[in-house]
């Protein structure tokens, strides 16, 4: 039985390179309802984001949307499920929005030695007059496929750009404001993948900070390895890249290290495959930490290279004694860079 869901799963991924490197357009986006509200958020939605040829069957593409208003302004959902803001005062200046590192369950910056840091720079953040705003997937994740169905990375990166636009589309433009995006660990990977990708999503950004960043790039030497290196990715990394293309997880491909997958791994990374690294209205910041694992820095300083080579410029801050989760000497440097004009 294992070996059929393999066989299975590799016809369709077959398939589907062809289609990786092609232009991918953003999905749609529903507000489904009202969900409780975190404490210091002042609404939370439940959404679903569909994609062309992506299903869902399993839950994925659900998540849920936090929102924190500035003082002054207010937001409803309306009967027809759309957003309603009122604003008596000053007119909020920026939209940030959040993504938390792995499959972008929890909450953002929600480590012990993080969250002190993450409750007070949001407090910063509304008391600029910004509207901060989270995205926490539910179910197996962002990238989470259907069982049997191999969507890729690639395909699937597009669940956070149709999140990404939508946001921009009702939050940002009403206001006439900005909007950064702002993503931790496996949070950077979708807003690179997003901007790789979609392209859309590089003319609704006004800056992308990246925080610990590219974990989930290069996935062939993650699960194969080079001629010159092991195969560095853990269960966790080789479980979700099974789950990306709706494998069970121990069972598929790369928890198995296959080789016959290589070329699909390779197109679904955004360094090997991304339509496009230039980016002339977004600016891309780097948070690192000097002491992550050799593994993640290594992906960084790929990531890097890549965007260098293609004419963005890259703005990169090695903090000294921080290791992957986000320090409080790593967070101000990125609250620096997400009040910054």
């Amino acid at each position: 039985m294992k070996r059929t869901i393999i066989i299975v799963i590799a016809a369709i991924g077959v398939a589907a390179l062809s289609a990786s490197a092609q232009l991918r357009q953003v999905g749609s986006f529903r507000l489904i309802g009202n969900l409780p509200v975190p404490v210091g958020f002042t609404n939370a939605y439940k959404f679903q984001v569909d994609l062309p040829d992506v299903p869902h069957t399993n839950g994925g593409g659900t998540g849920k949307l936090l929102i924190a208003c500035p003082e002054g302004t207010s937001v409803s959902i309306t009967p027809d499920h759309h957003l309603a803001f009122l604003t008596v005062g000053a007119i909020p200046v920026q939209v940030d929005v959040h993504l938390s590192g792995h499959g972008g369950t929890g909450r953002f910056a929600a480590s012990p030695l993080s969250t002190a840091w993450r409750d007070q720079y949001y407090l910063d953040l509304l008391a600029a007059n910004h509207i901060v705003v989270e995205i926490n997937w539910l179910g197996g994740g962002w990238f989470q496929a259907q069982l049997g169905v191999a969507s890729g990375m690639a395909a699937l990166y597009g669940r956070p750009a149709t999140a990404f636009t939508w946001i921009y589309d009702n939050i940002a433009t009403p206001y006439g404001v900005p909007m950064d995006l702002i993503g931790i660990s496996g949070g950077s990977c979708q807003i690179a993948g997003a901007l790789a990708f979609f392209e859309r999503v590089a003319d609704v950004t006004k800056k992308a900070v990246l925080i610990s960043s590219m974990p989930f790039d290069e996935e062939r030497r993650g699960v194969l390895g080079t001629d010159t290196l092991l195969p560095d990715y853990t269960g966790s990394e080789l479980s979700m890249l099974d789950k990306s293309i709706g494998a069970k997880v121990g069972t598929g491909p790369a928890a198995l290290h296959d080789p016959a997958w290589g070329d699909f791994w390779d197109l679904q990374s955004v360094t090997a495959t991304g339509n496009t690294f230039l980016y002339p209205s977004t600016q891309i910041v780097m948070i690192e930490g000097a002491r992550d694992s050799k593994e993640i820095v290594s992906r960084a300083n790929h990531y890097q290279s890549v965007l260098v080579g293609a004419g963005q410029p890259v703005i990169r801050e090695d903090i000294i004694g921080m290791h992957h989760e986000i320090t409080p000497e790593g967070g101000a440097r990125v609250e620096a860079h997400v009040l910054a004009q």
